[in-house]
């Protein structure tokens, strides 16, 4: 309930005497509504203000939690209740902790990733196994004459990758077979005259 000459004022103070903190929107309603929660202004915060910011969360919405942690919340405060059958003014703007524990699971995987993901696309080894299992190699739809044109609608794409990759197709139309060849043949560049 705060304006931000408000809110910069408390902070002036209190970064006098402490230096780490950490601000939390909050919306004084119980429960809140997703759309008021205020997620936006966590970065906002940390713009306006340069300080850690995060969500004092009165929703009751596991949703709303999820999405502070991926808009940036470096804290997050959360009511937990036992039942949402318990009695009392807190139970309807609460998590269960079942909730409680999958978000922390989220909020430690989230920020794993983030910080160890793949941030660009390179062929690990393991993967270059797996293209041969996954991509497909080119094989003859019907037995080919020896001396005869290859034609596209002589071939196939078959896994695993054997032989000729199926994408590159097009660099064996036109060219004549060695052999004869059997249905089914997984071709090579051997098997074709220039």
């Amino acid at each position: 309930m705060s304006e931000k000459k408000e809110i910069q004022s408390v902070l002036n103070y209190i970064k006098k005497k402490r230096k780490n903190l950490v601000l939390l929107q909050c919306f004084s309603s119980y429960p809140t509504k997703l759309i008021n929660v205020g997620h936006k202004l966590i970065n906002q915060f940390k713009k306006d203000f340069n300080v850690c910011s995060g969500v004092s969360d009165h929703s009751g919405n596991l949703n709303s939690l999820l999405l502070s942690v991926t808009l940036g919340a470096n804290v997050i405060e959360t009511h937990v209740c036992f039942s949402k059958n318990y009695f009392g003014p807190d139970t309807s703007s609460s998590i269960k902790f079942d909730q409680l524990k999958f978000l922390v699971k989220f909020s430690e995987d989230f920020y794993f990733v983030k910080k160890k993901g793949t941030k660009k696309k390179e062929i690990t080894s393991t993967q270059k196994k797996l293209r041969k299992i996954f991509f497909k190699g080119l094989a003859f739809r019907q037995n080919v004459s020896k001396g005869q044109v290859i034609k596209k609608e002589f071939l196939k794409d078959i896994k695993p990758l054997i032989g000729i990759p199926a994408n590159n197709y097009k660099k064996i139309i036109g060219k004549k077979a060695k052999k004869n060849f059997s249905v089914n043949h997984i071709i090579k560049m051997k098997d074709l005259l220039k």
